[in-house]
């Protein structure tokens, strides 16, 4: 698929957030704060979501032409987190396109750590987590079983 064709906000500036660190984004808050966001030019916004915590700001967010980026939270992701079905479904029901899983997984600090500590992280970490990437893609697009 060309760049091009992927899909964007009706008016896109480029321009985008971070919501705030909560896994459990607030509806009525983000609610509040679109006239803000939109003032600012913001067509694109990251949701930390923990499970389908995210469904109803995401829903606000794509109601008022900006497009959410869900980052779908799990503790210590790499390499083997990949997203219940189910969950993914939700957000896609109510118009999420982009979803973001892990973070970097070169992160190896304390209770920061992205990876599972059981998960030999020394190990092809690069490969992993592309095989991590290429699972969550395939359930993402439903080319799963």
């Amino acid at each position: 698929m060309d760049l091009k064709d992927y899909p964007r906000p009706k008016f896109d500036t480029g321009y985008g957030f971070h919501w705030n660190a909560s896994a459990y984004p607030d509806a009525n808050t983000l609610r509040n704060t679109i006239p803000l966001l939109k003032e600012l030019g913001a067509t694109w916004l990251k949701l930390l979501c923990a499970s389908d915590a995210g469904v109803a700001a995401a829903q606000v967010a794509v109601q008022n032409g900006i497009e959410p980026i869900v980052r779908l939270y799990a503790y210590r992701p790499h390499p083997n987190f990949v997203a219940d079905r189910v969950i993914v479904d939700r957000y896609r029901a109510v118009g999420v396109n982009y979803f973001e899983w892990g973070n970097e997984p070169n992160i190896r600090w304390g209770e920061a750590a992205e990876w599972d500590p059981n998960a030999n992280p020394g190990q092809d970490t690069v490969g992993r987590t592309m095989e991590q990437f290429l699972r969550m893609v395939r359930r993402v697009e439903h080319e799963d079983a």
